[in-house]
């Protein structure tokens, strides 16, 4: 079975909101979190955490992109994909997959953009992305 196929049928097996893989196909980590922090505390040991793995999220936004792309994933599915991670992944040559595709990500009351789609929207590559991901989350997470 392919390592992304791997981490797909791992996140549907729980209430899981990502799954990662290794090339050999094990799973290396799952998480219930929402949003972006399955991933940053994946990177927060280790800065390398990401590489090399095959990401499955629930949700994969373009802030979500840049994490994936800057960290060195190998491939990713989004169970839904904002048209701005599309299109990121696929200008750096990341390989992807997604079962809905949306404009943008919305924000979790429905009523906008998501904050962390906000946050990246006007950064034109993944290293710019992560950058303000990180100013984001410096000014609003405590």
């Amino acid at each position: 079975m392919e390592p992304l196929q791997t981490a797909i049928e791992e996140l549907s097996k729980g209430d899981y909101s990502c799954a990662g893989s290794d090339r050999d196909g094990n799973i290396v980590f799952v998480s219930s979190e929402r949003g972006l922090k399955p991933l940053m505390d994946r990177i927060a040991g280790d800065p390398n955490g990401l590489r090399g793995i095959y990401v499955a999220d629930k949700i994969i936004g373009k802030a979500t992109a840049c994490v994936i792309i800057y960290k060195g994933a190998a491939a990713c599915h989004g169970c839904t994909m904002s048209e701005p991670a599309s299109q990121l992944l696929r200008e750096n040559g990341v390989p992807y997959s997604y079962g809905q595709i949306v404009p943008f990500i919305r924000n979790r009351a429905g009523t906008g953009m998501c904050p962390m789609e906000h946050a990246v929207e006007a950064s034109t590559d993944a290293k710019s992305g992560f950058e303000a991901i990180i100013k984001f989350l410096n000014a609003h997470v405590r």
